[in-house]
């Protein structure tokens, strides 16, 4: 029997890894846009594009483009914001409104 008083943080994980076991509040990471193609290659795309309505998506930058203009996130001038939009994603990932089965 282990008494340990919060999360031991892995040594040898990557930022990205982190991130998605949600070691690293999602509000202190400066940009979340590189950590949405982890989810991407996790999650199977027939739920990512019944959760956002994103058919298809050539890479994680066009798919958070897609997913900023379809729910609004956009910045001055119609440009989607992309850190906004995989704030979204990243935080739907944590809750577990992305389906994930390993």
């Amino acid at each position: 029997l282990i008494d340990c008083p919060g999360t031991v943080k892995p040594s040898a994980a990557s930022e990205t890894e982190l991130v998605l076991k949600g070691v690293v509040r999602i509000e202190r990471v400066e940009d979340c846009t590189e950590h949405v193609a982890g989810v991407l290659a996790r999650v199977k795309s027939e739920y990512i594009t019944r959760t956002y309505g994103v058919p298809t998506w050539e890479d994680h930058e066009d798919f958070l483009a897609q997913v900023a203009q379809r729910t609004g996130k956009l910045l001055k001038g119609g440009d989607p914001d992309l850190n906004t939009a995989a704030k979204q994603v990243l935080h739907d990932w944590l809750r577990g409104r992305l389906p994930y089965f390993e």
